[in-house]
């Protein structure tokens, strides 16, 4: 039958105890063939619980540093997982906040349009804004092309009691020839020329606007 003690699964050092011990009693056997069997059982006990408590003792002092070790590799794993998280969570929330931006975007810029349109819409018709819409047309005509600008009749009174610069002759200008138009809208115009007519009235660039955002 197999013993108790026999059965203890131990460490390398306790091990190392048990077979010194081991050795010092067989050796004390041939020293002392006097000695009776039950003298040496006992000493073999003894020896065997000495070890024990040795091995046990020298345990118990690595244990707190290995517990510590433990404790140490632990966090620094924790650590490193709670950054590689954190490193997630900021790629999540970075490109949410991108898609969210991106789906904004459209609808700020056709907010700040009509804003923008309703603010010139707003403005008092007045020289400059005739004059200006005249030349952006002017600018996509050849230079020498033959032109025809249709005007509001209160447009074209406008350009004359301003003594606007587009009114009045120059041997190195153009030829313009200017006539009202109760159709065109206030503050645009229409330009004939022999290559089609060119809509510079205000709603039709409004227009062209929308549709450049939209696209």
């Amino acid at each position: 039958m197999v013993k108790a003690r026999e059965n203890i699964v131990t460490f390398a050092p306790l091990r190392d105890i048990r077979l010194a011990a081991k050795v010092v009693i067989e050796t004390a056997r041939h020293l002392a063939p006097g000695v009776s069997e039950a003298v040496v059982q006992e000493r073999e006990e003894a020896a065997h619980e000495r070890g024990l408590e040795e091995g046990r003792l020298e345990m118990e002092a690595g244990f707190p540093a290995r517990l510590d070790q433990t404790r140490r590799e632990w966090e620094s794993s924790a650590q490193a997982e709670a950054i590689r998280r954190l490193g997630q969570l900021e790629q999540s929330i970075n490109t949410q906040i991108s898609d969210k931006l991106k789906a904004l975007e459209e609808p700020l810029v056709v907010l700040a349009t009509e804003a923008a349109i309703k603010l010139v819409n707003g403005l008092p018709i007045d020289v400059p804004m005739v004059e200006a819409a005249v030349r952006e047309a002017l600018a996509l005509v050849e230079q020498n092309a033959e032109v025809t600008i249709f005007l509001h009749p209160e447009d074209l009174a406008l350009l004359k009691e301003g003594g606007s610069e587009l009114l009045s002759p120059a041997p190195h200008a153009r030829k313009l020839s200017f006539v009202i138009n109760p159709q065109v809208s206030r503050g645009g115009c229409l330009v004939e020329t022999t290559h089609g007519l060119i809509d510079a009235q205000r709603e039709t660039r409004i227009e062209l606007l929308r549709r450049a955002i939209r696209e």
